[in-house]
């Protein structure tokens, strides 16, 4: 609550003396924190507005990706899986035009994999996720990126009822995450971890 009083406060400054981009990224700002509280309503509202302003400007592929990325996001947290993809293709298209953006376009595709995988569309998000671990350097660059393609491959294969191998992928994701200290994430391989034992019984 206070660091969006804070960020609306901000923005009105920045408001009246006219710091467009510093603008959009209050709004940005704004939209995340609604995104985590699931106001995603508000979280899509306010992105939009951000990329309103961020449009207005020159040379500004990085922020214009950051919140199609976020839109896509929103989207798929609201079962609007067309929509999202749309959205994700947007953040795709700003990303080719910034130099060595590889690893913020896999990390783009394993969002794309799990829009696919929230859509039951299995194959797609599989195809997606390997894409991610085929990346040259993730593994290094971003481990907890690989970790979580990791995870979200081994549950796609899981609700597509192919059990081979997930076990072992889950064992490798957790493995990186413990070393990352990703406390969250590894919260979630081990709630998957149990869907995968609830299916093996």
């Amino acid at each position: 609550d206070s660091a969006f009083y804070y960020y609306s406060e901000a923005l009105n400054l920045f408001k009246q003396i006219n710091y467009i981009e510093d603008v959009g990224y209050m709004y940005l700002n704004m939209a995340g924190i609604q995104m985590k509280i699931k106001d995603y309503i508000g979280s899509e509202a306010n992105t939009v507005k951000a990329i309103e302003y961020y449009k207005t400007l020159e040379n500004n592929n990085q922020q214009l990706y950051g919140s199609y990325n976020l839109l896509g996001i929103i989207l798929t947290d609201l079962k609007d899986y067309e929509k999202s993809l749309a959205y994700y293709n947007e953040a795709l298209f700003y990303l080719e035009k910034i130099p060595n953006s590889y690893i913020d376009e896999a990390s783009v595709i394993n969002n794309i994999g799990v829009t696919y995988r929230n859509y039951k569309q299995y194959d797609k998000a599989i195809e997606n996720f390997e894409e991610v671990l085929s990346t040259n350097n993730v593994l290094t660059k971003r481990p907890s990126l690989y970790a979580l393609a990791l995870s979200n491959l081994a549950t796609s294969k899981l609700y597509k009822r192919d059990t081979s191998n997930v076990r072992t992928l889950f064992d490798q994701a957790i493995k990186i995450k413990k070393k990352e200290n990703d406390l969250g994430s590894i919260a979630a391989s081990n709630y998957n971890y149990a869907e995968l034992e609830a299916f093996a019984h």
